[in-house]
Parts: C-alpha cells; sequence; structure tokens
C-alpha cells in the first residue's frame, strides 16, 4: 500500500437550485490480512485500487484486495443495467425494482430517475411516488410545486416541459441535470450523459491514470436555442468553465451536442480534480478528444457504444481538400478562442480530431503510448507543444507531419476502395 498527500480540494461549486442532493456512501475495501478501509474509490483496474480517505489517497495492489463494494465499485454494472433498461419501454415495476437496487448499492443519486421512469408507464404507481416522497390526498397523488400549490404527475409533466425556471431538477453519479423539455427526454439525457461519462473513462482512465470525479458536473438544458444564455462567437451548445457547467438546448426531444460539451466537462473536471489547479489543456486536444467521442460514440441517448473505425471520412476530407491546412505546430498551438471565430473553424476542428485519431489509431505503438504520455503529461497541467515533442520522442516535425498526412491519404483510399467494393 502506498499513501500520497494530495491537500484539500479548492473546488468551489456553483449555487445550483438543487435542494440537498443526496450525498453518495463511501465504498469500502475488503483485505486479505488487516481491517476494512472505507473512502471514495478513484480508480480501479489491473494497476490496482486507489482510495481517497479525506485529504489523502491510498494506492492498494490488486492481490491485497479480497472485494470491493459501494456505489463507485457498482458503477460499471450499474452502466450495464441503464443500458438495458433503456433498451426498453418503461415499465412501472421494473423500473421499481432498478431505484431500488440503486439504492442498496448506494447509488443515492441516480434512484429518482427510474422511480420517475415508472410514473411514465403508470402515473399512480404507489411505489414509485413513494419512493419520490408524494403523498396522498383524498386518494390522490398531489405533488408540491413551489409557487404552484400541489399537482397531479400529469399536469406537472405539462408544467416543467417548456419553461427552464420550472425544469426539472435530476442527479447521476456525476452530474447536475436542470432540464425542461418531456420528462421522457430529460431521463434520457440523464443516462446519456453517464454514457458518455462512462465510455471517456473505460477508453482513456487506465492508459493514462486520472481520477474519477468526486464533484458533480452542471448540465443546463433548454427548450430552445434562442431560450438558452448565448455565448460569442459562432458558438450554440458550451461548456462554461468558471461554473463547471454545460449550456445546451432540445432540438426534436435531444439535448443538442451533449456528447461533445460533456467531453470537454468532464475533461475539464477530471484534469482539475487531479492536478488541484486550473487546467492548460491544449485547444487541439480539448478539441480533438470531443470531436473523437462525438464521431465514434454511436447510438441512440441511452444506448450508445463507442465504434473507432473507421475514420470520419468528412474530417479526414476537409483536412485533405483544404488549399492550405495549418502546420503540425500551429494545430498544436491552437487556443481555444480559435474555435470561436466566424471563420475556419471547420478547418480546425478536422485538423484536431484527425491529429487525435491518428496517435490513437494508426497502428504504430510507439505513436499510441506517446499519446498516452503527452495525455499523462496534460494531466499534470503540462501541455505545450515542447512537452509533445518530449513524450512523443519527436526529432524533427516536418517528418512527423509528413508520416501523419500519409496516414490520412491511406485512410482515404481503403474508403474509397471500401465503397467500390461494396457496389
Amino acid at each position: 500500500m502506498r499513501m500520497f498527500l494530495i491537500g484539500f480540494l479548492a473546488l468551489l461549486a456553483p449555487t445550483t437550485g438543487f435542494d440537498d442532493p443526496p450525498e453518495m456512501p463511501e465504498d469500502v475495501v475488503q483485505f486479505s490480512k488487516g481491517r476494512p478501509a472505507k473512502g471514495i474509490l478513484l480508480r480501479n483496474d489491473s494497476s490496482g485500487i486507489w482510495l481517497a480517505q479525506k485529504s489523502k489517497i491510498r494506492h492498494y495492489e490488486v492481490s491485497e484486495v479480497v472485494s470491493l463494494t459501494g456505489p463507485r465499485a457498482a458503477y460499471p454494472e450499474y452502466i450495464e443495467k441503464m443500458r438495458a433498461e433503456f433498451n426498453e419501454q418503461p415499465d412501472a415495476e421494473r423500473c421499481v425494482a432498478m431505484a431500488e437496487w440503486c439504492k442498496e448499492q448506494g447509488l443515492v443519486r441516480d434512484a429518482d430517475i427510474y422511480y420517475w421512469r415508472a410514473l411514465l408507464d403508470n402515473p399512480t404507481y404507489d411505489a414509485a411516488h413513494e419512493g419520490l416522497g408524494h403523498k396522498k390526498s383524498r386518494g390522490v397523488y398531489r405533488i408540491p410545486v413551489k409557487g404552484h400549490g400541489k399537482m397531479s404527475f400529469t399536469e406537472l409533466r405539462e408544467h416543467r416541459a417548456s419553461d427552464f425556471d420550472e425544469c426539472w431538477k435530476l442527479t447521476t453519479t456525476h452530474f447536475d441535470i436542470e432540464s425542461t423539455g418531456d420528462l421522457y427526454d430529460a431521463l434520457a439525457t440523464c443516462v446519456d450523459l453517464e454514457m458518455v461519462y462512462s465510455s471517456f473513462y473505460k477508453e482513456f482512465q487506465e492508459t493514462v491514470g486520472f481520477w474519477d470525479l468526486r464533484m458533480p458536473l452542471r448540465i443546463r438544458i433548454y427548450p430552445t436555442l434562442d431560450e438558452m444564455p448565448p455565448a460569442s462567437g459562432t458558438v450554440k451548445a458550451y461548456f462554461h468553465i468558471d461554473t463547471r457547467t454545460v449550456y445546451t438546448y432540445y432540438r426534436d426531444g435531444v439535448a443538442q451536442e451533449l456528447v461533445h460539451e460533456g467531453v470537454h466537462a468532464i475533461l475539464h473536471g477530471a484534469v482539475r480534480e487531479f492536478a488541484r489547479n486550473d487546467p492548460s489543456t491544449p485547444g487541439w486536444l480539448s478539441k480533438g478528444l470531443a470531436k473523437y467521442m462525438e464521431h465514434h460514440l454511436i447510438g441512440n441517448p441511452g444506448d450508445r457504444a463507442m465504434v473507432t473505425e473507421p475514420i470520419h471520412l468528412p474530417s479526414l476530407e476537409t483536412h485533405l481538400d483544404h488549399d492550405r491546412p495549418d502546420s503540425m505546430q500551429r494545430v498544436l498551438n491552437y487556443q481555444k478562442s480559435d474555435y470561436f471565430a466566424s471563420t475556419g473553424q471547420d478547418l480546425k476542428y478536422a485538423q484536431s480530431y484527425n491529429l487525435v485519431y491518428y496517435l490513437l489509431h494508426s497502428g504504430d505503438d510507439e505513436l499510441r503510448d506517446g499519446m498516452n504520455r503527452f495525455l499523462a503529461s496534460v494531466f499534470e497541467r503540462k501541455g505545450s507543444s515542447s512537452h509533445f515533442r518530449n513524450a512523443m520522442n519527436l526529432r524533427d516535425w516536418d517528418d512527423f507531419e509528413e508520416g501523419w498526412v500519409a496516414y490520412l491519404e491511406e485512410q482515404r483510399k481503403a474508403a474509397k476502395d471500401a465503397a467500390e467494393a461494396g457496389g
């Protein structure tokens, strides 16, 4: 067992509209020898188990541990149960059973999602109303709404559908969600966020070594783009760094750019909590990873899977067909403000994505190892082009850029050959 001193996290949460959100209990590690340990599970993989206990983080070898229980230990199983649930239409009895399972595992921030989902199937289902703390009045459940007296479930569903000041306030393991829209869509968005989170961590945590988030991220979803607080430039949905909040809106019942902006929030939060300081993540990496997850986390809300091949062809062609694409060194020095410009956005996003994809999927183990080293350095707030060069063991920028472009050309030829073979 190793112990690390980490100090107190100076992460001040913005004021929210949530009244006493439920707090998850600690996880418990049972050892082959000695007393069990309680704390917050930060990482659990083949390299060991990391457990936060107040101001300290302790690392245990896998061989020391007999069992691990608690909400974060149950999280991988929860994701699979969540996926199975949202592949079906709501069933009141099944949803309540899922809510009770969440509470048994300590996943108390997620339980209400399934009580609400049960009411979509049966608006009078006793166990769901009781789980949400609703009381009957003259034999009918009436839900108190601040400033509006009491409403039936059907009335409440309509009331919260279009006015953000009267929105749904929902919590999941890693997110606080304020959402207008129909309840069905709001619940699907909640689980979709956890799918994005779990997919990002599954893709990168073990090779890079960062921690599970301890502070929830905020998501605010408005009924339309016009009703959402605007951002500068041509940006629509966006992640506001100072408040750790994603701002987005619904279109046809789907929260827009949720994967892309969710990844920005997750990456920022993960670096912030690991480094215990404001991130200095380079623009190309932040945008490239967001585009990477956006293009390859495939499926409907609540039922997504990572499909990493083939490369996203429109991004590839935007880059290769441009008269004057930016140089490798220019890409590495993109600032976040560069992506807000009124011109050249498509090229910058394309080159950022293409670079991330090349480093992850070129088939060259040295490049992938270098990318892992650079990602690890970013989590230590070392994300400059010189840090990139050191992590990749680069000697010549021109040679690296030629290899990158040659790989993209190979991918375009492979896509063309596959299309011709398919008829």
